[in-house]
């Protein structure tokens, strides 16, 4: 991002040396390159090894602007405490620390058709009819689902620490089975969810429905695209990284995705449509058989599935803001500098303002800046290269480029109601 940032990070990296002690395990340390040591928290790496040598860490740092913000991590032997397992939890508890969600998100199965374009009248209105919801897993259930020798809680907590804490609860509906990650962080204005979807129905389609806060139920359906955001039609609709609602002093809530495009709002939720059992080509043609019925044809999206989202209250400029930070998210680089010193191999690029800097690019006078407000208001920003800097206003929903190097800067308005052109150097 070209402005600073402070988000959560999280990284793996491997111990020198594996630790096969029973009695100490290392524990991880993170600090900045001033040497500040930051909080951190140790989280179940994404490889099990029953043995102290991977690491996975979650911290919560500012990150320095389109560019590289370096991290220490040093250990530091300690004994090993016992760990409490399988430990029950409710919503209660989530609930208590974030005013975000007041209800668990309910997962949901319905009816469908193995048409993939949904052509039918009906289908156009609306996917789906006839919806089951997903229930908690019983205890066999979650032991045969987990492949684990123990029952387990339909809701537990599975990680905690100073940076966040992590609740899973475990769902069944038909022959499809789905965990669910609530990611409830310290002191950062989002939540975090992983739902991690086994689906094998055919003809089916699942929704997951994630309940609104009171004050923004009575709010229009908004959701984003490419330079827009827009107010969106009642029923199935499609959008690009978030879908939401707005309430009348302009704040929405929002659902923030990576890779989820359609959904509707409906009742106190906002329902994201996660995926449909179709068929392959099974073009529908009125009065004629939709598919053989004499053998086995497979459907195209059988299979495990994961979807990451973020749950985060703001105007339409911190929504987007937050949508491109959760989209693009930073790299974290388990490297070992060789150290001296090195010529930077781009400017130094810092921008300024409720905007956002929708694409970066080497041209032949420099660099050309697509620079987007989308909010319906202006926004004065500032654009820094190197030893240039440049300030202007974006109106309401407007893309500005910008052109130019450390040498000086241009800006070219070329909306439909206004176009001016401005060299400031």
């Amino acid at each position: 991002m070209p402005y600073e940032v402070r988000t959560v990070i999280e990284t793996e990296f491997t111990l020198a040396d594996q630790n096969w002690s029973e009695d100490v395990f290392f524990a991880p340390h993170v600090y900045t390159a001033a040497g500040e040591e930051l909080s951190c928290q140790q989280i179940k790496e994404n490889s099990t090894i029953a043995h102290d040598w991977r690491k996975r860490i979650v911290f919560t740092a500012k990150l320095n602007p389109l560019g590289i913000t370096r991290f220490t991590v040093r250990v530091t032997e300690e004994k090993k405490k016992l760990q409490e397992r399988n430990k029950v939890a409710s919503f209660k508890e989530i609930r208590s620390v974030q005013s975000l969600l007041e209800d668990p998100v309910i997962p949901e199965l319905y009816d469908d058709t193995s048409d993939p374009w949904g052509m039918s009248e009906e289908e156009l209105k609306s996917l789906g009819k006839h919806p089951v919801v997903f229930c908690a897993m019983s205890g066999g259930e979650s032991r045969a689902f987990c492949a684990v020798d123990q029952d387990l809680y339909p809701f537990r907590e599975i990680e905690r620490g100073p940076i966040c804490r992590i609740f899973e609860s475990l769902h069944t509906a038909g022959k499809s089975n789905m965990a669910v990650q609530y990611k409830v962080y310290k002191d950062l204005p989002f939540m975090d969810l992983k739902v991690t979807l086994e689906f094998m129905d055919k003809n089916k389609l699942v929704r997951l429905k994630t309940p609104v806060p009171a004050e923004f139920t009575d709010g229009k359906p908004v959701g984003d695209g490419p330079y827009v955001w827009e107010q969106k039609p009642k029923g199935e609709t499609v959008f690009q990284k978030w879908f939401g609602l707005q309430n009348s002093d302009g704040r929405i809530f929002s659902v923030i995705n990576d890779g989820i495009y359609a959904g509707k709002a409906e009742k106190g939720f906002l329902s994201l449509t996660l995926i449909r059992g179709a068929g392959y080509c099974m073009h529908p043609i009125p009065g004629r058989e939709l598919y053989p019925q004499d053998r086995y044809l497979p459907r195209i999206d059988c299979g495990r599935y994961e979807y990451n989202l973020r749950l985060f209250v703001g105007n339409a400029a911190l929504v987007c803001r937050e949508a491109e930070l959760f989209y693009q998210r930073p790299y974290a680089l388990n490297v070992f500098p060789a150290g001296g010193t090195f010529e930077a191999a781009t400017k130094n690029i810092v921008l300024e303002g409720d905007v956002i800097l929708s694409a970066a690019k080497p041209c032949e006078e420099g660099y050309m800046f697509r620079i987007y407000n989308p909010s319906d208001f202006e926004a004065a920003f500032q654009l820094k290269v190197g030893n240039a800097v440049m300030q202007d206003t974006a109106k309401a929903r407007e893309i500005v480029t910008v052109i130019g190097g450390s040498e000086g800067l241009r800006s070219d308005h070329n909306d439909l109601h206004d176009s001016r052109r401005k060299k400031i150097v």
